[in-house]
């Protein structure tokens, strides 16, 4: 009797612990054939190697965020509407004072002195870009274009008992350079082209990192111009030329932080190394005295950085059983090209030829962008 009761129980744990058993077995195989249905549906299965045996399991690899459309290799096409504006260092055309009057010492005492800028205002441009993604490891291939071409002006004259001194013309051309009015007018054309590949990637479950290398090529050209009316009455007026064209290496890093499914903000960060190559002119005379003239020209090869950032929203969404996408991306820009204003090269107080002024670029982007 006792040892009935000994087996009875014994037999039904044995019972238990096998249909646990065949339940573990059944979840592995559920398990199993879930993975094996994923890869089936993943587009280009047919590039898919075999699932590693754990032996052979690759080091970490950061997961594709590659634009989920079903064709593997996607292009895209985008525009850009710019609102920019640009300012450049040593940009003055003149220092003026309200009231002046000679010194015991035979100088000129003032007050009320301030420096006469070149006014910049916001102006249109407009951006291009084409990207392909290829099917190996997911790599991206990019082309942007962007152009900026805008004119400002700034005129200044005399007050009755104050001075107003001509910031462009030489010291060495004219003993005194007070001026009664001037005006001046500066011409900026600018283009920029850069070609670049990139892998897009997660680097979190909401975050998606895109690093980029390539190369950026850039044409700056400036025109400026100032005309004067001095006080020895004399009309004098200067023109200065300045064409750069760089190319050099180009490397960044774009982010995406997805706070819904199709909502982001953006943040992308860009540098160059350019190696630039400047022409440079310039001519100053006087309309009504042919013996007041002065001409130079030069060219000139260094190396020229840049960097740009930008910050922004984006919003995306896919159609069309998933074949075509569409973003909509709004933001800020900004862009510094280091040591751009060598027209001031021959026009600095001393007349020693030295480099100077950085051109920075800013304003707003709007961009829409199609995939497919």
């Amino acid at each position: 009797m006792t040892l009935r009761l000994t087996v009875v129980p014994l037999l039904a744990a044995i019972s238990l612990q096998a249909e646990e058993m065949k339940e573990l077995d059944d979840s592995a195989m559920i398990s199993y054939n879930t993975v094996t249905e994923v890869r089936k549906a993943l587009p280009c299965n047919e590039e898919l190697e075999p699932l590693p045996c754990k032996e052979e399991l690759m080091p970490a690899y950061n997961a594709s965020a590659r634009i989920p459309l079903k064709e593997c290799n996607v292009a895209s096409f985008s525009g850009s509407f710019i609102w920019w504006q640009a300012t450049q260092d040593d940009m003055d055309v003149a220092y003026k004072a309200s009231s002046s009057l000679i010194n015991s010492q035979g100088g000129t005492s003032w007050a009320g002195g301030k420096v006469v800028q070149m006014q910049t205002h916001f102006r249109p441009g407009f951006k291009l870009g084409v990207a392909y993604a290829f099917p190996y490891d997911n790599w991206e291939w990019f082309m942007d274009y962007t152009t900026l071409h805008m004119s400002n002006h700034v005129k200044a004259s005399k007050d009755p008992q104050g001075f107003l001194l001509a910031s462009w013309i030489s010291p060495i051309l004219l003993e005194n350079n007070a001026a009664t009015g001037l005006s001046a007018h500066w011409r900026l054309e600018s283009d920029f082209v850069n070609v670049e590949v990139g892998r897009r990637f997660y680097a979190g479950k909401k975050l998606v990192l895109k690093p980029h290398i390539g190369v950026a090529g850039a044409f700056i050209d400036q025109r400026f111009r100032v005309n004067c009316d001095t006080a020895s009455f004399l009309q004098v007026y200067t023109k200065n030329k300045s064409d750069g064209r760089a190319v050099g290496p180009r490397f960044g890093v774009d982010a995406n932080w997805y706070l819904t499914r199709n909502f982001s903000m953006v943040g992308k960060f860009g540098a160059d190394m350019l190696y630039e190559h400047f022409e440079l002119k310039m001519w100053q005379s006087a309309s009504n005295d042919s013996t007041i003239t002065a001409h130079s020209s030069n060219n000139l090869n260094t190396f020229r950085p840049e960097m740009d950032l930008y910050f922004g929203f984006s919003w995306e969404f896919y159609f069309a059983n998933n074949g075509m996408g569409f973003a909509l991306e709004g933001g800020y820009d900004a862009q510094v090209w280091w040591n751009q204003n060598m027209m001031r090269w021959y026009n600095d107080s001393s007349w020693v030829a030295h480099p100077t002024g950085n051109l920075y670029l800013q304003g707003f982007t709007l961009t829409a962008k199609l995939d497919f």
